[in-house]
């Protein structure tokens, strides 16, 4: 006597896996993110260790940083959300993408919020 089949089960669609494309871009995205954020707190430092001390091209290269960081982040959110609300997808990497998007853009808005105010507190 067999078994019926299990309600949940998906037959096998020859050999092709179901995947989450839009949850895959997002955690990849949060990855170039991330890599953003060493490669601007490593110019940042060169910058700032120069025997110029110039001032207004640090302020250059961390403007120029945070907006390509929160362009990708804001993606990374976007593709994520995406991947969530997919049909008959896997959800994990989505949410992880989602997450560290988030992440991300909150960390990026908090560290340019603190520098505006030390800003407005010199005068």
């Amino acid at each position: 006597m067999t078994n019926p089949p299990y309600a949940g089960h998906r037959p096998h669609t020859g050999g092709r896996r179901v995947g989450n494309p839009g949850g895959l871009i997002s955690v990849i995205l949060v990855a170039a993110a991330l890599a953003l954020q060493v490669v601007s707190a490593v110019v940042s430092a060169a910058v700032l260790g120069s025997a110029a001390t110039r001032f207004d091209l640090y302020g250059l290269f961390t403007t120029v940083f945070a907006v390509l960081q929160g362009i990708v982040a804001v993606a990374a959110i976007a593709l994520g959300a995406m991947g969530l609300a997919a049909r008959d997808r896997p959800k994990a990497l989505a949410g992880i993408g989602l997450g560290g998007g988030t992440v991300v853009l909150f960390g990026l808005l908090a560290g340019q919020l603190t520098t505006l105010l030390l800003f407005a507190s010199r005068g």
